[in-house]
């Protein structure tokens, strides 16, 4: 029986960076309470980057984690709340626009933690 794990997982961030001062503009709250009811300090924009833009640029950092290359991929399965498209999935396009190879990919939907 051949055993199943992920070897290897990575990230990718836009480097636009916005902090809570961008929003005093639009008074939608007042500036303290920004940060005491959401937690956050900054966000990431994305720009013109499609979301499996920003997966297929972390996948290099996925193999390096996993200590392969890309043509030892086996599996790619991207976690993605919003897809570029209906069809086909983002798993998909990450893998045709990598080089990845002939991998099987899933997209699971929203991965979760309890």
């Amino acid at each position: 029986m051949r055993a199943a794990g992920i070897t290897g997982t990575g990230a990718y961030l836009p480097e636009e960076i916005r902090t809570n001062d961008f929003f005093r503009q639009f008074d939608l709250l007042p500036y303290d309470d920004i940060f005491d009811k959401s937690g956050i300090l900054e966000r990431r924009i994305a720009g013109k980057e499609k979301s499996s833009d920003m997966e297929v640029k972390a996948l290099p950092d996925a193999v390096e984690h996993a200590g392969i290359t890309i043509d030892d991929v086996e599996l790619i399965l991207v976690g993605s709340a919003i897809n570029d498209l209906m069809a086909p999935n983002n798993s998909a396009l990450v893998r045709y626009n990598s080089g990845a190879g002939p991998a099987p990919c899933l997209i699971p939907g929203f991965l979760t933690k309890n």
